[in-house]
């Protein structure tokens, strides 16, 4: 939903490079997160969040990176509920942060946390 959202407007291409989906331990791992994020804190959490969103920053040479990491189904992530949600920006320097809940349909909830990111750079270009 973030990818569709960004990618949707002409000229995209001038701020939007690209984005990694990885819906398992195994394809985050081979995206290039550290498996110590994975055994500690898990992907879902705001330690998981932010360490993506300093890889994607990383991977595509961009200077913000985003990502969004949430459980979706039931036994989707240790300890979490559906619906939880944990956003991260990274912009090389301290990583900005925001944990959600949204207890509604799959479709909603990945519509909702798209905009929740996109405002998380908005408050980030903002400085506030």
């Amino acid at each position: 939903a973030l990818a569709a959202l960004l990618a949707e407007p002409p000229g995209h291409a001038a701020y939007y490079l690209g984005g990694l989906l990885a819906s398992s331990h195994r394809a985050l791992l081979a995206a290039g997160l550290p498996p110590a994020v994975l055994e500690q804190e898990g992907p879902v959490s705001p330690q998981g969040a932010a360490a993506l969103a300093r890889l994607a920053r990383e991977r595509m040479g961009t200077d913000i990176g985003l990502a969004l990491a949430g459980v979706l189904e039931a036994g989707g992530a240790d300890h979490q509920p559906v619906g939880a949600l944990h956003l991260a920006l990274d912009d090389g320097g301290s990583p900005r942060t925001a944990a959600l809940n949204y207890a509604t349909a799959l479709s909603e909830m990945r519509r909702l946390g798209a905009l929740a990111a996109i405002n998380l750079v908005r408050l980030h270009l903002l400085r506030v």
